[in-house]
């Protein structure tokens, strides 16, 4: 079921909600925020396609061209909080 996902600073995504309901992401979720940062970038590819994780890097990306982890991890953080808003709503 797709979703579709407006950030605080208008990424726009439909996310497919099903792919969430998997485990191997959930361990992905735990080792980031264990520190293990360099999953980010499977994380994403499990959750986006990579049209959409082109869009994301674009949407970040400073003028000299560099896209700041930082960024991508604030915009992570909120399409979940918007899916749990949504998921919320729901109950």
């Amino acid at each position: 079921m797709l979703k579709h996902i407006t950030t605080d600073s208008g990424f726009e995504v439909d996310l497919d909600i099903e792919l969430l309901d998997d485990m191997e992401l959930f361990d992905l979720i735990i080792e980031i925020d264990g520190g293990e940062f360099k999953n980010i970038p499977k994380f994403l590819r499990k959750i986006l396609s990579e049209k959409d994780i082109k869009r994301l890097y674009d949407h970040v990306r400073l003028e000299g061209g560099r896209v700041p982890a930082s960024k991508v991890a604030l915009e992570i953080g909120n399409i979940f909080a918007t899916l749990n808003e949504v998921e919320g709503k729901k109950k």
